[in-house]
């Protein structure tokens, strides 16, 4: 649909169908297997494992729990500190029959970030995209323009790896606002006709950076277990994702909550704002309550269960922030008189759908109400100091 501002904003659920965790879903037995034949390098994979599962359903419920749980521990006056060091020991000492004392909470949280690393790389290493499961994704990228862009919270590879098929011109990793300074955020600018941007708001598996230096790319996660002093750069649950987003990310987050401010159209996929991420919820929700578009159409998809708690929160969220907003439900449009001024509207579309089925079936008009669009845009230029 040319000319039609969108945003996609996407979560692990758009990478599901692909062999993709979700993110509750990540240091489980599944991905254990998988990681361990992807990357047999990989150091320090054991503890991990061992210390998640002897602390699971007493101290964490899931990875989400358990990363901001490590995370915690990392502050010296926490009592988290004392107890996860003492599940720590436990590990080395069941893992190598001694004691380690330079294996350190800080030192774990390091193979834990690697680990995850790990995780969300397996689905795209040694990956055909011409096989079934690619093709929706495929699919829907070949029908990308600069007249959207991408906000994703993933640190896979999902996007640039779609961008090697012949057929997609828009996205690839070129494509892809890439942070070139750790100190400044500066961002590299990303130059072309007809691409779609990406912004990776948590970061990416083949980024890295080391305090007081340039992040770099890297060709792949083997570089990252390299002893350079270079860490994975995605940013995990717990206290220093605040961090990693307001200094590293911080110029990839401006300009992807830029490009929310210009959409007339926000499809969520696979992305629920998930509780613990209070930085997220808060500046997304502002910047789509900030929205300048007469009309905003919003599409969530979550899954065929339109019931489910996730689905009915994040409608809950959208609702309260568009009204909070001062705008109407487009449903109530044939109420109002074009004649004179009328508010801002949104619409609200809860999918019933898998992100696969989305991008399968989805068709171009489907995502904007063109009609209303123009209708709404029109009354503003005519009234521009009405009741917007």
């Amino acid at each position: 649909m040319k000319g039609t501002k969108k945003v996609w904003i996407l979560g692990s659920g758009f990478s599901k169908s692909l062999g993709g965790p979700l993110l509750y879903e990540l240091i489980s037995k599944k991905t254990a297997e998988e990681t361990a034949v992807t990357f047999p390098k990989l150091t320090g994979r054991e503890i991990v494992y061992k210390v998640y599962a002897a602390g699971l359903n007493s101290l964490w419920s899931h990875a989400e729990e358990f990363l901001d749980y490590v995370d915690t521990a990392l502050m010296s006056d926490s009592p988290r500190r004392m107890i996860f060091q003492r599940h720590l020991s436990h590990a080395i000492l069941d893992t190598f029959g001694r004691v380690d004392p330079s294996y350190t909470v800080e030192v774990f949280r390091e193979a834990a970030i690697l680990t995850v690393a790990a995780e969300c790389s397996t689905l795209t290493t040694n990956c055909d995209v011409r096989s079934e499961a690619w093709a929706p994704y495929v699919d829907w990228a070949c029908k990308l323009s600069d007249d959207d862009a991408i906000i994703t919270f993933n640190y896979d590879l999902v996007l640039e790896t779609v961008g090697i098929d012949k057929h997609v011109r828009a996205i690839g990793a070129p494509t892809v606002a890439f942070p070139t300074g750790a100190k400044d955020g500066r961002l590299h600018e990303l130059n072309g006709l007809g691409i779609c941007p990406i912004y990776k708001l948590h970061g990416s598996v083949d980024w890295a950076f080391k305090d007081d230096a340039p992040t770099k790319r890297i060709s792949g996660l083997h570089e990252a277990m390299q002893d350079d002093g270079y860490r994975p750069l995605i940013a995990t649950p717990g206290a220093t994702k605040t961090r990693y987003v307001n200094k590293m990310l911080r110029q990839v987050w401006d300009k992807g909550l830029s490009a929310i401010l210009d959409a007339q159209v926000i499809v969520f996929i696979g992305y629920r704002f998930p509780p613990s991420d209070s930085e997220a919820r808060t500046r997304l929700l502002h910047a789509i309550k900030c929205n300048k578009q007469p009309y905003l159409k919003v599409h969530t998809v979550l899954g065929p269960n339109v019931h489910e708690p996730d689905v009915v929160r994040l409608t809950g969220l959208l609702t309260h922030t568009l009204n909070a907003a001062g705008r109407i439900d487009a449903s109530q449009s044939h109420m109002w008189n074009y004649a004179a001024p009328v508010p801002d509207m949104y619409s609200i579309v809860t999918q019933p759908l898998f992100a696969q089925d989305f991008l399968t079936v989805i068709h171009p008009g489907e995502l904007y109400d063109e009609q209303l669009g123009q209708r709404m845009l029109k009354n503003r230029v005519q009234f521009p100091h009405g009741t917007q």
